[in-house]
């Protein structure tokens, strides 16, 4: 077991760094990109969610976090809103948010060609 000394709230705004842009960037571990910050000694939660839930109130249950200026280490709550996890998923750029984008039906050809309603696979130039 860890001891942890402080609160959360001093523990954690001293690993924050407000930044140009208006981002608070998260200064310590990272999970997956995201900030990870120890709540106590048997929880690890996002930093994100903590900046949160103490500057702005609880996340229901089943939302959870999205950030709008899209850097996963940002904390400020500005820049967080609370939404479901399917349009968490299509706002972001993961494999499942992009794959409408990657895999839609082609409307033309490498070389600018209109492809026919028929369905024509190719052209050749």
């Amino acid at each position: 077991m860890r001891h942890i000394v402080g609160t959360a709230h001093e523990r954690f705004w001293p690993k924050v760094r407000a930044q140009e842009n208006g981002c608070w960037e998260w200064q310590a571990a990272l999970g997956k990109g995201y900030g990870r910050f120890r709540l106590d000694s048997d929880r690890m939660v996002g930093a994100h969610q903590f900046a949160y839930e103490e500057l702005v109130g609880s996340i229901p249950e089943a939302m959870e976090i999205d950030h709008l200026c899209r850097n996963q280490r940002c904390v400020n709550p500005e820049h967080l809103e609370v939404v479901s996890h399917k349009e968490n998923i299509a706002r972001g750029l993961s494999p499942d948010a992009l794959r409408p984008y990657l895999f839609r039906p082609q409307d033309y050809c490498r070389y600018g060609h209109a492809l026919s309603q028929f369905g024509v696979a190719g052209c050749d130039g």
